[in-house]
């Protein structure tokens, strides 16, 4: 298991290889590194952002919506967590954030937590 200092310096290093724009409801814009869960770096960067399942794609408090023209540049949803989704009826743009690392594609991405 790795410690904090460990992690912290994983997402540091993370932060120096690559990183895109991300645009959070319309008011702020944050740096994410390519290559980290998405809800880790949320989790990090803004006050209020919860999760608790830890990645598990069975609490759906990581969900954010993504703007239309935005969500094809997402990695492809897996089975569990389409079924997370469907059993607390979310639809549309809807995307567990702890099911999905930052990818270059994201960069410019609109969400809505």
């Amino acid at each position: 298991m790795l410690s904090t200092l460990q992690k912290s310096s994983i997402f540091s290093f993370a932060r120096l290889a690559s990183t895109v724009t991300l645009h959070i409801d319309g008011v702020k814009s944050i740096e994410a590194p390519v290559g980290v869960r998405l809800d880790k770096v949320l989790k990090e960067q803004l006050p209020g952002f919860k999760n608790s399942c830890n990645g598990g794609a069975v609490c759906a408090k990581c969900v954010c919506e993504f703007g239309a023209d935005d969500f094809a540049k997402l990695p492809a949803m897996g089975e569990d967590e389409a079924d997370c989704l469907e059993d607390v009826e979310l639809e549309g743009t809807n995307r567990l954030t702890c099911q999905m690392k930052v990818t270059s594609d994201m960069d410019g991405v609109h969400l809505k937590y």
